[in-house]
């Protein structure tokens, strides 16, 4: 069962926030200011390209996580966009899905937008008109987003791919210095060349990579002066659990297949215990998880402990934590905050513990409380509790979903019959079809191919049911 909510493609969920569309108009204002024709036409028409740019490279990280068995699923926000996966346990894939949105940017539509801008151009010189003049413009700006875009996306700067690839070679402490400079280098030449918007962008990337450096244990004159210390080739959590510590219970390896089998921990990868003693937020939250994988509830108290107050602690990792430990009502609160800060929870981890707690229902009813975060995050939970495994916990929230309302009867229906097949409850997989059918599902090709459907497939009553989609749709 695919996660669904707002647009998808290929079955890839994408949720857009309407700031996106404000900064897209606002990164056109130098070309509108000299735009003779319509201004308000070709304002609607440049968002569309930014749009249609933007998506384009997120869905190439996307396809590139979907290749290595990982479920994706892609934001579009203020000032970028992201895609959201589980991290791979190899450099170069991890490279590779880095590399994979400014390409398929600049080869789906930069180059080929590159290579017509002639033909456009000398169009306009034949006929000389004001609409020859203006196709070729359109043709131009898709060139510059996906070109010149996607090569400044490619500095060596974090958050960008360029930042995660040189973070994939070189480690983290390297990354910061490149990435302090080249984002420093270049708000100077955008401001110098007038082009004010991208230098304060910059300027604000220095800032973050600058603040971050120091969080992570480099002083500025160690940044000043490249001094990098002894630092991983890899600063980012992908490589293979080493041997546990002493007196400590050793875990189970992670599975690799494409589709996750089970409540397993093992979704998200390994650190050793050490790295509680880092000093970053990120490390500690990863040791963290890594913790509570293993089952140890009072090393996740402690590292949590060190870890409060820092950056990049997911507010989802203490109410992990009071879930495991049984404190079931401050853990329904804990998620509720979590999923009104963060729609997405950042792993497997999250849903297993939910499931294993006995936390599903009651989490989703706040969840979709008047006063809770809303339909989307319990959307996101059931969906989570499903692909962790936990079946029959995500069919009941699913049922809560479908009874809210909010969300689309028909696909939140779908999505209940997936859960409850994959729980081995046949029938109530094909009673839930059934009403998926009746609120307006239409999509006979779906119900054929999809794997979480197979137990409902063989149930006698299917074949009439799938005859009365066919005829609905014919």
């Amino acid at each position: 069962m695919a996660e669904r909510r707002g647009l998808r493609i290929g079955g890839i969920p994408i949720h857009v926030e309407w700031p996106f569309f404000l900064i897209a108009a606002i990164l056109g204002g130098n070309r509108i200011r000299t735009w003779p024709g319509n201004r308000f036409v070709f304002l609607l028409i440049w968002v569309a390209i930014v749009f249609v740019s933007v998506l384009v490279h997120e869905l190439g990280h996307a396809v590139a996580y979907r290749l290595n068995g990982i479920r994706p699923s892609i934001t579009l926000t203020a000032f970028w966009g992201l895609t959201h996966g589980e991290e791979t346990r190899s450099r170069w894939r991890s490279i590779g899905v880095s590399l994979a949105g400014p390409l398929a940017g600049m080869v789906l539509l930069g180059v080929p937008a590159y290579l017509l801008a002639p033909s456009f151009h000398h169009a306009y010189e034949v006929q000389g008109t004001l609409a020859a003049w203006e196709r070729w413009q359109v043709v131009e700006a898709v060139a510059f987003a996906n070109i010149a875009w996607s090569i400044i996306n490619l500095l060596p700067v974090l958050p960008l791919d360029g930042g995660n690839i040189a973070n994939e070679l070189w480690g983290i402490r390297v990354t910061r210095v490149l990435g302090i400079v080249a984002s420093g280098g270049a708000a100077i030449w955008f401001f110098l060349t007038g082009l004010s918007y991208a230098a304060f962008f910059f300027a604000v990337l220095a800032m973050m990579n600058l603040g971050e450096a120091m969080q992570e244990g480099m002083s500025w004159s160690d940044v000043r002066h490249g001094r990098l210390g002894d630092d991983e080739p890899r600063a980012r959590r992908t490589r293979a659990r080493p041997e546990p510590p002493p007196n400590r219970p050793a875990s189970g390896g992670s599975k690799r297949g494409r589709r996750r089998k089970g409540p397993d921990l093992t979704v998200v990868p390994s650190l050793p215990y050490e790295a509680a003693q880092a000093t970053d937020g990120p490390r500690l939250e990863a040791a963290a998880w890594d913790a509570l994988r293993a089952g140890d509830t009072d090393e996740a108290s402690r590292v949590l402990l060190e870890a409060t107050g820092r950056s990049g602690v997911s507010p989802y990792l203490p109410a992990s934590l009071a879930a495991v430990e049984g404190r079931s009502a401050d853990a329904i609160e804990l998620f509720q905050r979590a999923f009104a800060a963060v729609p997405t929870p950042p792993n497997l981890v999250v849903a297993t513990v939910i499931g294993k707690a006995g936390l599903a229902v009651p989490l989703t009813e706040r969840l979709l409380d008047p006063t809770g975060p809303g339909v989307h995050a319990a959307a996101e939970l059931q969906n989570h509790l499903h692909y962790a495994g936990c079946y029959a916990d995500a069919a009941r929230a699913g049922e809560l979903v479908v009874a809210d309302g909010r969300r689309s009867v028909a696909q939140s229906s779908f999505e209940v019959a997936c859960s409850w097949s994959k729980a081995g409850e046949a029938e109530q997989g094909l009673e839930w079809l059934v009403r998926a059918v009746d609120a307006g599902f239409k999509a006979p090709a779906v119900i054929d191919s999809e794997a979480d459907l197979a137990l409902v497939r063989q149930q006698p009553g299917y074949a009439e049911l799938r005859a009365r989609l066919l005829d609905t749709t014919t």
